[in-house]
């Protein structure tokens, strides 16, 4: 299915940026996929267009903060209950879709 689309967004919590790097998605996937990452916990992080959100008080994710991340007032279980994390991925959806 991802083959089929013109664009998919992935939203990634915890270790699913992980997962995501570890599928070796072909390039044709991977140019086509947009990862709005919260609380990411990953080794790498796939080359694909990517927003990850991590909270100031995350200390899980912590190793994993990046400079050009976007930080939120959460911890590692509470990302989807933070009304600033669901702003956050709502414009990255709508950037997303201003792009096709």
């Amino acid at each position: 299915m991802l083959t089929q689309a013109d664009r998919t967004v992935l939203l990634a919590g915890s270790c699913g940026l992980e997962l995501l790097a570890n599928l070796r998605l072909p390039e044709l996937v991977l140019s086509r996929l947009h990862v709005f990452a919260y609380g990411a916990v990953a080794r790498r992080r796939p080359q694909v267009d990517i927003v990850a959100v991590h909270g100031r008080r995350d200390w899980i994710a912590r190793p994993w903060r990046k400079h050009d991340d976007l930080f939120v007032d959460c911890h590692h279980m509470n990302y989807l209950a933070s009304p600033e994390v669901l702003a956050r991925c709502t414009d990255f959806i709508a950037r997303v879709n201003a792009r096709a």
